[in-house]
């Protein structure tokens, strides 16, 4: 008895230590990580390149490089997370020996910019539209694209959808900023594979932060991964009732998009139906 109130008490408190971990610790940790600012050291501005600042709709200063075009494209080349556009010096001089305009932008809380840190970029949206409006206002300005690294590109693609001036956008090593957009990608809304992702966006599974219908993006293939339910994928992905549980295995290739299913469906007499038992 006394071994099994002992034995009770450490599964207790190791259990608590998860608890805390998992909900207090991990959570706290990368807000503190989102908030760190990430000033970097700038060098001169490439050849053919100058220095200027332009402000955000909410005054942050932005720092950048701007090269005119030679062409009437002009591109917004974006850094990644921790990082600056030193870490894009070698993109902007190939962008602008193709005849492209370049403007080179610090994001907010990097490099020479100011605002807090946003390791995240879930402000980047303001970042990107002060850097359409300031090319907007430029002579020879035809056509505004725009081409992010990690970060930077999800925060053009979260920009995109909602700055008409913004004609298209190249995003290199994009991931995603929170539960809605990882879970928008077919085949990842097992548990084992989203686990970490679900636990890094909590506050995300009540829809009170992060999901891209929150923030007014638009919809990815069609689809408002924003309603999704956590933990379930959306609605066209998961077959009618009668597919899922009734029907015999090898028959379901032809019935619905149930991952995983072709490698069983080999043949031979139909198995028993687990789910009638």
């Amino acid at each position: 008895m006394v071994r099994a109130r002992r034995l009770l008490k450490y599964l207790g408190i190791a259990l608590l230590a998860v608890l805390v971990t998992v909900y207090i610790a991990l959570p706290v940790g990368f807000a503190a990580y989102a908030s760190l600012r990430h000033p970097d050291s700038v060098g001169t501005p490439p050849e053919g390149f100058s220095e200027i600042t332009i402000a955000a709709d909410d005054g942050v200063p932005l720092a950048a490089w701007y090269a005119p075009s030679a062409n009437g494209a002009v591109i917004v080349l974006l850094h990644g997370g921790t990082d600056s556009r030193e870490g894009v010096r070698a993109h902007a001089a190939m962008l602008r020996e193709a005849g492209f305009g370049v403007l080179a932008l610090d994001l907010r809380g990097h490099g020479a910019s100011g605002g807090h840190g946003n390791a995240f970029g879930w402000e980047g949206t303001r970042d990107v539209r002060a850097a359409v409006t300031y090319l907007e206002a430029q002579d020879g300005v035809g056509a505004i694209g725009g081409l992010g690294l990690s970060l930077g590109g999800e925060v053009l693609l979260g920009t995109l959808g909602t700055t008409p001036a913004l004609k298209a956008v190249v995003s290199d090593g994009a991931t995603h900023r929170s539960t809605a957009e990882y879970l928008a990608v077919p085949g990842r809304d097992g548990l084992l594979r989203s686990g970490v992702v679900r636990l890094m966006y909590t506050r995300d599974h009540a829809g009170t932060e992060g999901g891209r219908e929150r923030r007014g993006d638009p919809p990815v293939d069609g689809r408002v991964p924003g309603r999704a339910r956590a933990g379930r994928a959306p609605p066209e992905r998961r077959g009618p009732p009668d597919v899922r549980r009734r029907r015999p295995l090898h028959r379901r290739r032809a019935a619905g998009p149930d991952r995983g299913l072709d490698r069983r469906s080999t043949g031979g007499p139909p198995p028993r139906d687990r789910g009638r038992r």
